[in-house]
């Protein structure tokens, strides 16, 4: 029995969904947020993205992607930004990015 290898398909999905917030998901959000607003929901992600790696560790992936979501909100909330899950997913993941740069950074350094 032949076997069927998945990842290129999974890879080309991905692509396609990265394409899809690059080109039309950011934009949108850009263009109903203000600029101090954008960097209010840029700090606070990131802000939320270290508490939830201190909190979970490095396993718990939708849990911490849940925590993040939810901690986000609420601070968010406190500045009267009212802003759909969705479309703070964008902001979280650049978040964990910058987070998972920096660790390899600190690795490679020591």
């Amino acid at each position: 029995m032949a076997e069927f290898d998945i990842t290129p398909y999974l890879i080309g999905l991905l692509s396609l969904v990265a394409l899809f917030i690059s080109t039309w998901l950011v934009p949108m959000i850009k263009s109903k947020t203000t600029e101090s607003q954008q960097e209010i929901i840029s700090a606070g992600a990131h802000i939320v993205v270290y508490a939830a790696e201190q909190l979970f560790g490095t396993k718990k992936g939708e849990e911490k992607l849940a925590y993040a979501t939810e901690r986000l909100q609420e601070r968010l909330k406190a500045y009267g930004i009212k802003i759909d899950n969705s479309a703070l997913r964008p902001y979280i993941e650049a978040a964990v990015k910058a987070l998972k740069f920096e660790q390899e950074n600190s690795n490679s350094v020591d």
